[in-house]
């Protein structure tokens, strides 16, 4: 007979353990009555054996009963609940019907009468002996193709196969990444470097950013000195802003460059992640660091600003930006500013 998903008639009279299921017959005999015999006594045997030892035993579904699944173990009936059937839930219980799955016995009562399954916890402790070996192999450099399992503010955590490591928000990409979640979604296939591996914490530090180019290679090749660029103001500091000018790469407007007061503008305009035209004193690719200025008025992004060369003797023309006791500080020109002492003025 066909297996059947109906519980049994009303008025029957069975009777189960607590917690038990109702048993699933076909018409004609009860599928949860033990067969007698050396045969089911050996079978019974094996089972007590194999909850007491923790070991899996195999078993087919033959039924959903209700609850659960009704599981023939070489003629002696046992019952998977619904959700310990699969590590992750299904919906479609007839998927499971007919098939022989291996089981963890995590009940054994009443001489066998009443024998509770579970292949969830089959499969996690698999899962978790697989993790174990695949992180022996993990290496700091290697490359993995992986899919992103799940999403933090912090960073993402990646599947590298059967084992997971966390991708730092920092580690993303070259390029600024406020939240993981702008430049990643659960189930994206990625390709990930290892970083540090520590397999007795069972830690694995992945990183995306480095197996893109270094965007400084190409800053060293296309920013030079006395060029205009824009520039996305990113974040201040106490002594100078921060400021992008190429994908990846910021340079720094130091404080002495900065108008009086304009730290205090220059705080809003991070803030709002504006954009304003700045002027590159220094490029330094190696070190990655880049000097920055304000931009000349009038000059736009693409503009290379003629810096006369400073001699000692020479007039130059200058705007006053502070006076104090220590002297009177003038800017003589772009990235340049010079200081009358008080006993020369």
């Amino acid at each position: 007979a066909e297996p059947t998903a109906h519980g049994p008639a009303a008025g029957s009279g069975e009777t189960t353990a607590a917690g038990e299921p109702a048993p699933v017959t076909d018409g004609t005999s009860s599928k949860t009555e033990t067969p007698a015999g050396d045969t089911a006594k050996s079978v019974i045997a094996a089972l007590r054996k194999a909850h007491d030892d923790h070991q899996p035993v195999h078993g087919k579904v033959v039924a959903i009963v209700r609850g659960g699944y009704e599981i023939d173990l070489e003629g002696v009936t046992g019952f998977c609940p619904f959700n310990q059937i699969d590590i992750r839930r299904n919906d479609d219980q007839l998927s499971f019907l007919r098939q022989t799955l291996t089981f963890m016995v995590t009940s054994f009562k009443r001489r066998g009468r009443s024998i509770a399954l579970s292949r969830r916890r089959y499969l996690e402790r698999e899962a978790r002996k697989a993790q174990r070996e695949a992180r022996k192999n993990v290496k700091v450099g290697d490359e993995y193709d992986g899919k992103v399992s799940s999403l933090t503010d912090y960073g993402a955590f990646v599947d590298i196969g059967g084992v997971e490591g966390m991708v730092h928000v920092s580690e993303i990409s070259h390029e600024r990444v406020a939240r993981p979640s702008d430049r990643l979604a659960v189930g994206q296939d990625v390709r990930v470097k290892v970083l540090r591996a520590d397999t007795r914490k069972g830690r694995i530090a992945l990183s995306l950013k480095a197996l893109e180019a270094d965007p400084w290679t190409r800053a060293g090749k296309t920013l030079k000195a006395n060029q205009v660029v824009n520039g996305k103001v990113a974040r201040s500091t106490d002594f100078g802003v921060f400021i992008e000018v190429a994908p990846g790469v910021d340079g720094l407007m130091h404080v002495s460059e900065l108008p009086e007061g304009g730290l205090e503008a220059m705080k809003a305009k991070a803030a709002a992640g504006e954009e304003m035209p700045v002027m590159i004193l220094r490029v330094e690719a190696r070190k990655k660091r880049i000097a920055l200025t304000m931009a000349p008025e009038g000059a736009s992004p693409g503009d290379v600003i003629a810096v006369p060369t400073t001699r000692p003797g020479s007039v130059v023309t200058g705007t006053v930006e502070a006076a104090g006791s220590d002297g009177v500080t003038v800017r003589i020109g772009p990235g340049r500013v010079g200081i009358i002492p008080p006993n020369v003025t």
